[in-house]
């Protein structure tokens, strides 16, 4: 039996560990915050990825299919369908200061 809150704390991490990983790679050093969304469609994450810097502006981040395989292998995670059932939608925003806000649907 999977605890769905032990599912979601996992997801998390992994999320705000590949979130970082890609403002560390993709953003400038005037990144305020990092949006990362991410919809799963018929077992599939479509993502986009954002960096906003100090003034507002928005960079939308380009991935390849390494960093595609990987955010959608976190939402696949431990081969059962059950996380899916359980999030449908996601989206991270990390602030340069550290905080993060993380929503599921």
């Amino acid at each position: 039996m999977i605890n769905e809150c032990d599912v979601m704390n996992t997801t998390k991490m992994e999320l705000l560990d590949v979130a970082s990983s890609l403002w560390d790679f993709h953003c400038s050093k005037n990144t305020k915050s990092f949006s990362l969304q991410a919809r799963m469609i018929c077992g599939c994450s479509v993502v986009s990825l954002y960096c906003i810097n100090v003034h507002g502006h928005t960079t939308p981040v380009m991935i390849n299919a390494i960093w595609a395989k990987k955010i959608a292998s976190i939402f696949n995670c431990h081969n059962h369908t059950y996380l899916n059932n359980i999030i449908s939608h996601v989206h991270l925003v990390i602030m340069s200061t550290g905080a993060y806000q993380i929503k599921f649907k």
